[in-house]
């Protein structure tokens, strides 16, 4: 499909890779792209954020939800409509689209996505279910 769509110079597939191996793939890519036609998550989103990558994730992934906001850091798309990311993905590759913008952005976003703040978060919850909010 990549070689159809005349992207062969723009996508690898590189199988798995140790989790030490992951940050080099980050910096080498200009965009992160989540497929999954089921994710309850996809903390792979996060960590491409992190590294201040735009995203393009699937509306089966959960983070879609909360991590991407489209035109803003990323895109969101159906994963059974292939045309909807290949078009997406030519955005990025014919530069119609602020990289450095959108990445800066994904690093913003995922600021308040921390350890402390999910706890906080929890404990919150957790009183308010217990009846001591």
């Amino acid at each position: 499909m990549v070689g159809c769509l005349g992207l062969s110079d723009y996508v690898f597939f590189t199988g798995g890779v140790s989790w030490r191996e992951v940050p080099i793939f980050y910096a080498l890519a200009d965009v992160f792209v989540l497929p999954s036609t089921s994710e309850p998550w996809g903390l792979v989103v996060n960590e491409a954020m992190v590294c201040g990558l735009p995203v393009i994730v699937s509306n089966r992934a959960g983070a879609s939800f909360d991590l991407v906001i489209n035109g803003k850091n990323g895109f969101t798309f159906n994963p059974y409509n292939w045309k909807a990311l290949a078009e997406l993905m030519g955005r990025f590759t014919k530069g119609e689209v602020d990289l450095k913008e959108m990445g800066h952005n994904s690093r913003e976003i995922i600021q308040k996505y921390t350890p402390e703040n999910a706890a906080r978060q929890m404990l919150i919850g957790i009183k308010q279910v217990l009846g001591v909010a």
